[in-house]
């Protein structure tokens, strides 16, 4: 991919940060000394999980020797080690166990309201990378105002607020699983429960609390993978705080949209003594996307009805995959929802929950949690990782001007707006 800026003087350099409004004193000497580039996040020997401490419970648990053997290499976490511990459970613990998922209010999207929502979910890691500086986005022709980015090291909690411009609810974009994080796979092994026991996440539904209140335009969760899981607890965890609150709701005051998540039940259960509120479910109008072949959205049950889309290809033509290219397809969905005739013919319904699945994190994700934070071993902010944009990408005008065409069909899918120059070093890791 291409389209960012280089400066071959020190002319250039000044009109550029002139022309954004910087202060060309400091920020020259920075440009002009060397950068040096981030390195990926060192994952290997950094999860310290010690199977002796788990090995009661591991012994409780069906695959055993699979189950212990997944956790101790836990800096490896892919599908297909994912795969591999399916295959060595006993067929009763790949089907469905007796929690499934959990209705809502409301499962009710205008189809515009699933693209655009499924196309906001894919936006916090790019405007967290670009920095604090990020100030407007628009995405899928929609305007909206960058409010507020929250940002969590110990749990790889990550965030945004966005204000839309079109007078629509306040939305909460969290993001899903980061490659290489460390936080983040502690997190998905307790189903998202890492995250929800940090303050990040509870100043995030204390943000939400407040923009119910005062703006009374209704609140959205969105999120991907890892991130779904968190936005269903995080749907239930502000509805709840409304009604306790005393501020006024509705069913669809909270709305809940996520792509190919986590099941998030587990997690909002832990939270709540082990049982969800019908009254605090009835505020909540929700609905989980994902792609026919996904098996993230298999671990864990769901607040929120599902809605499944056959995987197509970038003509629209059904095509097979695997369960690594079903996981959140770009070229599927940017395909699929704008379609009316891809898009009905969706279907609604629980995915096939893998009950071992969610049986091993339910068991062991608490402890695991417990044991990498007693430990001490942290993501590194300043070792960033290259996201792995899809598309085309580009940074235009003095880059304060980010582009994004995911699909590579000529449409405009993401523009993000800095108030600063992004330096080269961050236009690297987006580009």
């Amino acid at each position: 991919m291409s389209g960012s800026i280089s400066f071959n003087s020190l002319e250039e350099i000044e009109d550029a940060i002139a022309q954004a409004g910087g202060d060309v004193s400091s920020t020259v000497t920075d440009i002009l000394d060397p950068i040096p580039l981030p390195q990926p996040v060192e994952v290997a020997d950094a999860v310290s999980i010690n199977i002796a401490d788990l090995v009661d419970d591991i012994a409780d648990l069906p695959a055993t020797q699979a189950v212990a053997d997944f956790l101790a290499n836990l800096d490896d976490l892919n599908f297909a080690r994912l795969e591999g511990l399916l295959d060595q459970l006993p067929p009763e613990y790949r089907r469905p166990d007796a929690t499934g998922e959990v209705r809502t209010g409301l499962s009710d999207f205008l189809q515009i309201q699933v693209e655009v929502g499924a196309a906001l979910s894919a936006t916090a890691r790019v405007v967290n990378t670009l920095g604090p500086d990020a100030i407007a986005m628009q995405v899928r022709g929609y305007d909206f105002a960058i409010n507020e980015q929250y940002n969590d090291v110990e749990s790889g909690f990550s965030a945004i607020k966005v204000l839309p411009a079109d007078g629509g609810p306040m939305i909460f974009v969290i993001d899903g699983l980061e490659v290489g994080s460390i936080a983040d796979t502690v997190a998905a092994v307790d189903l998202g429960g890492l995250q929800l026991r940090s303050a990040a996440f509870q100043a995030m539904i204390a943000d939400a609390v407040e923009a119910q209140a005062t703006l009374g335009r209704g609140v959205q969760f969105v999120g991907p993978s890892l991130g779904g899981a968190v936005a269903q607890a995080a749907a239930y965890e502000a509805a709840e705080a409304l009604i306790a609150a005393g501020v006024p709701t509705a069913p669809g005051t909270v709305r809940l949209l996520t792509v190919d998540a986590l099941g998030g039940r587990d997690a909002t259960e832990a939270l709540n003594g082990g049982t969800l509120d019908p009254a605090v479910l009835n505020v909540i109008n929700a609905l989980n996307i994902r792609t026919q072949g996904d098996l993230i959205s298999r671990i864990g049950s769901h607040i929120g009805e599902s809605l499944s889309f056959q995987a197509v290809d970038a003509n629209g033509s059904a095509v097979a995959v695997t369960a690594a290219d079903a996981h959140v397809n770009v070229v599927s969905l940017l395909r699929t929802l704008p379609d009316p005739t891809l898009f009905n013919a969706g279907v609604r319904g629980a995915p096939e929950e893998i009950s071992g699945f969610s049986l091993v994190a339910n068991t062991l994700g608490r402890g695991v949690a417990d044991g990498y934070l007693a430990g001490g071993e942290r993501d590194d902010p300043n070792a960033l990782v290259p996201l792995q944009v899809p598309g085309d990408a580009e940074l235009l005008n003095n880059n304060t001007l980010y582009r994004l065409d995911a699909d590579s069909n000529g449409t405009l899918d993401l523009a993000v707006l800095t108030s600063q120059p992004v330096p080269q070093a961050i236009a690297d890791l987006v580009l």
